[in-house]
């Protein structure tokens, strides 16, 4: 498979804004973070992806620095593709921006039928009888992060939730 990387994704290296926490491999280890190895059909790269990301975010790591320790947590073919991605790096090129790499993560290891269901769950998400309005707020946030591209600005996420909400919900909050 092809990189998601062009070569105008890489900043130069002078551009960079460098996190001025250094973390230490030990201080990350011992929040336990995940592996991933790709391999599992039950193992979901964006929960992996989340969980790295929240891990990194308290020890507060750059965005360079997210993609480096995730990379550490990677195991198998999933480390092989991580070495490919960052050899075929244009000389003198910047590191990884956690954007960049968390697209181009998901494009190889969310496979596209997974993709295409979890969209189509989203897309057709209803609020079933019986079902509470925060447990369809957890149904609605988790499905949303497969389909971007529907919920791009916060008007067209709520005009979304609520249209799924269960019918008597949704006529007291429109009309």
């Amino acid at each position: 498979m092809g990189s998601s990387f062009e070569d105008s994704d890489y900043q130069s290296y002078e551009e960079i804004n460098w996190g001025n926490v250094m973390v230490t491999l030990g201080e990350f280890m011992k929040l336990k973070p995940p592996s991933f190895l790709g391999a599992k059909s039950t193992e979901d790269p964006q929960v992996f992806l989340d969980e790295m990301d929240k891990i990194c975010t308290a020890l507060g790591c750059s965005s360079h620095q997210v993609v480096e320790l995730t990379g550490f947590r990677m195991m198998e073919v999933v480390q092989i593709w991580f070495a490919t991605l960052k050899h075929c790096r244009l000389p003198g090129s910047a590191p990884f921006s956690w954007e960049k790499f968390t697209q181009a993560f998901m494009d190889r290891f969310l496979l596209e039928s997974v993709r295409d269901a979890k969209a189509q769950e989203f897309e057709t998400l209803m609020q079933a009888l019986g079902m509470t309005v925060s447990d369809y707020d957890i149904q609605f946030t988790q499905l949303s992060r497969y389909t971007p591209y529907l919920v791009q600005t916060e008007r067209e996420r709520i005009k979304r939730f609520i249209k799924g909400l269960h019918r008597t919900i949704y006529i007291i909050l429109v009309f």
